[in-house]
């Protein structure tokens, strides 16, 4: 076997061990801090484990750790004390250097311990393993996982078994559910059946479930590692695979099991199995609120004509949509007169022939609902078909009525016809009336406009039109801008878009450059020049720009 062995004799060993002092740790090392308290543990344990000769490496290689730890220390402190000089670059580089160097001895220092650990195993010599196992940070794997398990409970102590068994198991249950969720059923299971031995609840669930569709013998024993597990629920889990398989002792042991547990549903399964019907499971899985104890403990209360009690359980089973309860509970209502709740609950019940006849009976007489007879005939004829005696009549007493209500509302409808039509006479009378009197001020505006238009045609003469500008001796109305004085004699005016040569001799207008001018003046039938031609010695003669516009002579101005 091999553990430690002597390098020298016991005396240098002695001697080197002993020179082995734990190092003060800047406080990025601090995680190192029991790494370093383990290896002195093992440097200063002078008893002898091993005989072999050159067995003893784990001390000095936990010395070396320590001495490669203090550098690395070492280092980084001096590395912040040269922060503000020049020597910080050379000090940072040492430091990395020493950092990854620290790593690369307690990776060695873990391969190390986890070969010694596994020569323990072999060997099954459980002190030497569990002093290697307990080296703080060395991790934990399944080898050691399993032969801890194996030799329980000399490792209950031991918290990172539990750690391991947690982690392991989680993420085997989370691998089985995708892969069961994948339809890989056989796959899944496998990791479902790993995770549930190693005490993971929602594994043995799982487990438990698909086995039942599967193979169902095998899902007791995924229920059963649950109910060790402290899992109530898989108690009436297992006590219903023992019920499918026909084995009613085993089922009964463990619903009861369930039902001291407190599981409502295996209450209710114990008085459902028990041939005395011993009311008291019943009692207790309906005070629990399940609502199928409730409505049968209701309806047990209502066969024996304690209707406050049966109508305080069943309204507890109708509030959980529980549907046997509907119909009870409206029959209960509609006995005290609550018509409101009852038709609520009997429309909400299956449809039986009483509640047929009762839904019919409360839209007839309008109680707890709106009064409408062909719903009540409906209701009638549906409990006639459901096997309701002497319903018959009812419904021939609708019939009468739905024709009354007919002929009723034929004359309603025929009164309103006749109103409406006379609403719609007098409308359309009002309409023309209104049209006729738009249509007289609307020729009465356009006679005033065309009086206006010739009364202004004959102060300012016409609007210009090519042809009367054509023409000789018509008089016209502009209005717009004068945009260039010629002379005395001449300006241009600007109107519509278009220019126009205007002669005032006498210089009647007294216009300037840029006036408005709202004037008359009289067709000439000739048109000028008006720009382009050279009209001062200053100015230069531009043939490709001449432009010319009609003439006129200025009369006035026009008073519109």
């Amino acid at each position: 076997m091999k553990k430690y062995y002597l390098l020298l004799t016991t005396f240098l060993f002695t001697a080197c061990m002993d020179s082995a002092k734990p190092v003060v740790l800047d406080k990025e090392y601090e995680r190192y801090g029991a790494i370093q308290n383990s290896c002195l543990k093992i440097i200063n344990d002078e008893t002898p484990h091993c005989e072999e000769e050159h067995c003893d490496v784990l001390p000095l290689e936990c010395k070396e750790f320590i001495q490669v730890l203090d550098g690395a220390n070492e280092a980084l402190i001096k590395m912040k004390k040269n922060k503000e000089n020049a020597a910080f670059y050379a000090a940072k580089e040492k430091y990395k250097k020493e950092k990854n160097r620290l790593k690369l001895k307690h990776r060695h220092l873990n391969l190390l311990i986890k070969n010694q650990a596994l020569d323990a195993i072999e060997e099954d010599d459980l002190k030497q393993f569990k002093e290697l196992v307990t080296f703080s940070y060395h991790p934990m794997n399944l080898t050691y996982y399993n032969y801890m398990k194996k030799n329980m409970p000399y490792f209950e102590d031991i918290n990172k078994y539990y750690h391991f068994e947690k982690k392991f198991a989680s993420k085997n249950y989370k691998k089985g559910y995708s892969l069961v969720n994948r339809g890989k059923y056989t796959e899944g299971l496998n990791h479902l059946e790993l995770a549930s031995k190693m005490k993971n609840e929602k594994a043995s669930r799982l487990c438990g479930d698909v086995y039942t569709y599967l193979y169902p013998l095998k899902a007791k024993e995924c229920y059963l590692r649950g109910v060790e597990q402290g899992d109530d629920h898989m108690k009436l889990l297992l006590a219903m695979t023992y019920e499918n398989e026909k084995n009613t002792k085993e089922a009964y042991k463990w619903f009861e099991t369930s039902a001291k547990a407190g599981n409502f549903i295996a209450q209710y399964k114990l008085y459902d199995l028990d041939n005395n019907k011993n009311h008291d499971w019943l009692i207790k899985a309906a005070a629990s609120g399940y609502d199928v104890a409730q409505y049968v403990y209701g309806m047990t209360l209502f066969n024996n004509k304690e209707y406050a009690q049966a109508k305080k359980y069943l309204q507890a089973a109708a509030e959980q949509n529980y549907i046997l309860a509907y119909y009870p509970l409206g029959k209960l209502y509609f006995s005290q007169k609550s018509y409101k709740k009852a038709f609520a609950y009997l429309s909400k019940g299956d449809a039986k022939a009483d509640s047929m006849y009762k839904l019919g009976y409360m839209k007839e007489y309008g109680k707890g609902t709106s009064k409408n007879y062909y719903t009540a005939s409906s209701f009638y004829t549906k409990a006639k078909q459901l096997g309701k005696a002497n319903v018959q009549k009812d419904i021939n007493r609708m019939n009468k009525a739905k024709k009354r209500l007919r002929k009723a509302q034929m004359k309603s409808q025929k009164s309103s016809a006749k109103a409406s039509y006379a609403k719609i006479n007098a409308k359309a009378r009002l309409r023309e009336q209104v049209e006729q009197e738009d249509r007289r001020i609307k020729a009465q505006w356009d006679m005033r406009e065309k009086e206006a238009k010739q009364l202004k045609a004959s102060a300012c003469g016409n609007e210009p039109t090519t042809s009367i500008l054509k023409s000789r001796g018509t008089r016209v109305h502009l209005q717009g801008t004068m945009t260039h004085w010629l002379g005395k004699t001449s300006f241009i005016v600007s109107a519509g878009g278009k220019e126009y040569y205007i002669m005032d001799e006498n210089d009647d207008a007294r216009l300037n450059k840029g006036d408005r001018v709202n004037m008359v003046a009289v067709t000439t039938g000739r048109r000028e020049i008006t720009h382009g031609l050279k009209r001062s010695v200053f100015d230069e003669a531009d043939e490709a720009a001449i432009q010319k516009a009609y003439a006129l002579d200025y009369e006035g101005v026009c008073p519109y």
